[in-house]
């Protein structure tokens, strides 16, 4: 039929689907165009919301730590324990007081002799299981016993739980002896908790690392708690991801870093920060967030 009609219909039709085509094609090209302009526009936001997230995070946990290490510094100085009274009734005492400020980021606080023993152990439960056990073969107990400084445990699981330990040796201060040591165990996941997720990798979730690159915390897989990051078990569920291995490796620097990387569990946002504690970086902070939470309002 359109063959039967005037060459100046036929220009017309013709003119006319061309012009329907090209506005379409004008309308999905405007239309990706600006989509992958507020893309840009909202990740951008969100790296810089994020960064500054990271920064007050980092900056809470480590005023919490650092609360703990001055409540158990203000044990080992007190007029007790420099006088080497570590297991009295009136020690005890103290230590429940001194317990009682912090037991909400700590799950117990113990004492221990010059031999390593535990004298004390208090817990949310009461007194502890611990009572009478030798630690001497404890890593951060021969650190703190060798350097007579506190120190922060690479954590170890016990009874399904990865935990923490903050030690503070008891040194008097008139002849520089090593009496014993005050310290506080925190279970990593309950602690880092109190900051953001750390167990639904489907929202933006939280992981923690310690100095080696150990994982105290994560919100993408809790098998992955006390695995090393580069280890095999964490880097074949990372698929070796190696924007995600230079963040991380810059972080464990002690240096803020961010990156934008898919592994294959949908792509992310992750930023991260170290956790100063006395100014000294101890444990590291990634925000990680998938981004289709953010591209969600592309659609609004």
């Amino acid at each position: 039929m359109l063959l039967s009609l005037p060459r100046i219909y036929k220009i017309g039709i013709i003119s006319v689907i061309s012009i329907v085509i090209f506005s379409f094609a004008l309308f999905y090209y405007i239309q990706t165009l600006t989509e992958n302009n507020v893309r840009s526009s909202l990740l951008t936001e969100q790296v810089d919301r994020q960064r500054a997230a990271s920064s007050s995070i980092s900056q809470h946990i480590g005023s919490d730590l650092s609360l703990v290490i001055s409540v158990l510094d203000g044990l080992t100085n007190s007029a007790y324990m420099q006088g080497g009274d570590i297991s009295s009734n009136k020690t005890n005492h103290l230590i429940q007081e001194k317990f009682n400020l912090i037991d909400d980021i700590i799950d117990k606080i113990f004492v221990l002799d010059k031999n390593d023993v535990v004298t004390t152990s208090l817990s949310q439960f009461g007194t502890d299981q611990s009572l009478g056990s030798d630690f001497s073969q404890r890593e951060w107990v021969k650190e703190a016993k060798r350097d007579l400084e506190p120190v922060f445990s690479k954590g170890f699981e016990r009874q399904g739980i990865y935990t923490i330990h903050i030690a503070v040796p008891i040194i008097n201060r008139e002849n520089n002896q090593y009496l014993g040591l005050v310290g506080a165990s925190i279970p990593t996941e309950k602690f880092f908790a109190r900051y953001g997720n750390v167990h639904d990798i489907n929202s933006q979730f939280l992981v923690i690392f310690d100095k080696d690159g150990t994982i105290l915390a994560v919100g993408a897989d809790r098998a992955l708690v006390g695995k090393n990051f580069f280890g095999p078990i964490v880097q074949n569920f990372v698929d070796h991801n190696e924007n995600l291995n230079n963040l991380t490796r810059t972080l464990l620097k002690g240096n803020s870093a961010y990156a934008i990387y898919d592994y294959g569990r949908s792509e992310r946002v992750n930023t991260g920060q170290p956790i100063l504690v006395q100014n000294e970086p101890i444990y590291f902070l990634q925000i990680v967030t998938p981004t289709k939470e953010i591209f969600s309002k592309i659609s609004d």
